[in-house]
């Protein structure tokens, strides 16, 4: 069958929507059913997936523990660190935890049917994992017909509550308001979703690496940057279409491969999560100028001011390509404590080795030449470095020449 005609079966079976009509029902405390001999639940139950029951639906649950070997133990403590640090900056920085514990870090991802927001999209299997300091916990959530979904939003609800910080990749812009349209359309029947903290890793990957690598996909970051090799992997893109074919054949085994998939997704998101905090706090020395001065930048937008003089600082030293920019930024930071002298050597550097930042820089050192120095003769000789064409490109440069040059005169 081709991809196309998969794709066509898949949307005629899913677009029926489970009716809401039970709205007074008060959700019954789920339990786990024991005993159900069907094909079905042998096949899941060969995959390590137990039935759940809730109101009269059921659903099929997870659990597979990773513990920590001689090689990995550092990874809870790691993360203690990292989360012990957010505890005393009060910093509502996107990497923040928010004085959380590493038990209560949710690594999550969804695997849906479809890639867009529509109506007709559903989330069928909910993964997550957590750490302790014996090891990784998974918990994958498997939606075994759409007619259950109640009973698959409930195991998941059953399991997560306001403590828990979700840590994701594009789960912001995706998954979670995924998870938030199915829970709104079934809300008078299942439990409140709580309301939890949620730190995006994709936006982070992009600070540090948008310029250095071809795509900021899970999969490039992971091979690039974790140094992770999927072999015979199934790409999440097959999601859909291996749901679909599940749904007609009634075939658990057709979906193995999205579910180990999306198990090594949520594993990955724990050591990405460790790297670029890392990096991010500089606890780690192996960054490059590029990195620092993307950590510096951002730390800046969100006044930890300290950190970023630390990264931008590093970036200058390297005297890379990033040196300038980095020197520029940095020069604007001093300026902002008063400490004018570092201010301009820094604009100078830029101005020497800068390029395409010359002429900011130039500008730069005119005004504090001018209002911190008041030496505006050597503002005019500073301003007078850029070309003609710089000067007919913006009025506003013409008009403080003209000024500068009736304070020397007065001067």
């Amino acid at each position: 069958m081709t991809m196309k005609a998969r794709l066509k079966r898949m949307a005629t079976h899913l677009q029926t929507e489970p009716s809401a009509e039970r709205s007074g029902v008060k959700p019954a405390e789920s339990r786990e059913v024991e005993g159900t001999d069907s094909p079905l639940s042998k096949g899941f139950a060969d995959m390590g997936f137990f039935p759940f029951s809730f109101e009269g639906e059921y659903s099929y649950r997870r659990k597979t523990v990773y513990p920590f070997s001689v090689h990995d133990q550092n990874v809870y403590n790691e993360l203690s660190q990292l989360t012990d640090f957010w505890k005393h900056d009060k910093s509502a920085h996107p990497l923040s935890t928010a004085g959380r514990i590493p038990e209560e870090l949710l690594f999550f991802d969804t695997e849906t049917t479809g890639l867009s927001h529509g109506a007709g999209n559903r989330i069928f299997l909910i993964c997550y994992a957590r750490v302790n300091q014996e090891g990784i916990e998974v918990t994958q959530h498997l939606l075994m017909d759409p007619g259950h979904e109640t009973a698959f939003l409930a195991g998941f609800l059953d399991e997560i509550s306001d403590k828990d910080y979700i840590v994701s990749y594009n789960g912001k812009s995706f998954d979670w308001p995924q998870v938030k349209s199915r829970h709104a359309f079934l809300q008078k029947m299942l439990p409140v979703l709580p309301v939890t903290g949620h730190i995006d890793l994709l936006h982070a990957a992009r600070r540090f690496w948008k310029d250095e690598l071809p795509s900021c996909r899970l999969s490039v970051v992971e091979e690039e940057k974790l140094g992770i090799e999927r072999i015979d992997d199934v790409p999440g893109r097959m999601a859909p279409v291996l749901y679909q074919e599940y749904l007609f054949d009634q075939n658990p085994a057709l979906l193995e491969g999205i579910i180990t998939h999306n198990d090594q997704d949520v594993r990955s998101l724990i050591t990405l999560f460790t790297m670029i905090s890392k990096r991010f706090l500089y606890k780690d020395q192996n960054l490059t100028p590029d990195e620092h001065f993307a950590a510096g930048k951002w730390s800046s937008e969100w006044k930890m001011n300290r950190l970023a003089l630390q990264h931008l600082q590093r970036a200058v030293d390297s005297g890379s390509n990033t040196a300038a920019r980095a020197a520029l930024m940095l020069s604007g930071m001093y300026k902002k404590q008063g400490n004018f002298e570092e201010s301009v050597e820094l604009l100078k550097y830029t101005i020497e080795h800068g390029d395409e930042y010359v002429s900011k820089a130039v500008v730069e050192l005119s005004k504090i030449f001018e209002h911190q120095m008041k030496q505006p003769c050597e503002a005019l000789r500073c301003l007078d470095r850029l070309g003609k064409d710089t000067f007919m490109q913006d009025a506003s440069l013409v008009k403080r020449r003209e000024r500068l040059l009736l304070k020397c005169e007065s001067h």
